[in-house]
């Protein structure tokens, strides 16, 4: 949506005259999240931006594909945990289905692969994964260390 607006005001145009506009904006309530492109590691690697809020796991990632350029930091003030969930649906169509999905990526294998690949840490204790790929996840100590509470009311 904010692509379309933008566009808009660069032609010096109400939104509705560009193509889609009115659709997009009858999708918008349907949407759950939005995807920024380029992303904040893209303008990182191409040196736009010089600084960027992301997640520990895809900055390791994309810190090895871009040979360094893009560098993993937390702020000296802390920072928050931010945690995933997989979950079944009640009452979903294909939820056997599902169920065996939670279940492989739960699972010790899986664990080990999303730890060692993506820097995901590990929610299953029997997942054996190498020291160094532990250590740049969110469970390494140096970062664990710098987790600030959320106090939620």
């Amino acid at each position: 949506m904010f692509s379309v607006f933008f566009v808009s005001q660069m032609r010096h145009t109400r939104s509705e005259s560009v193509p889609g506009a009115r659709r997009l904006k009858e999708l918008a309530p349907l949407v759950q999240t939005y995807e920024p492109k380029p992303d904040q590691y893209t303008l990182i690697i191409n040196g736009t931006a010089g600084i960027a809020v992301s997640w520990n796991a895809r900055s390791q990632l994309y810190s090895d594909l871009s040979k360094g350029k893009l560098k993993v930091v937390l702020p000296k003030e802390g920072t928050v945990f931010q945690i995933n969930t997989i979950n079944l649906v009640k009452g979903s169509k294909n939820s056997e289905a599902a169920q065996l999905f939670i279940n492989y990526a739960l699972s010790p294998v899986a664990q080990k692969a999303f730890t060692e690949r993506m820097f995901y840490a590990p929610v299953n204790k029997k997942a054996l994964i190498g020291t160094q790929a532990i250590l740049r996840t969110a469970a390494a100590p140096k970062y664990r260390e710098k987790v600030v509470p959320v106090d939620v009311p």
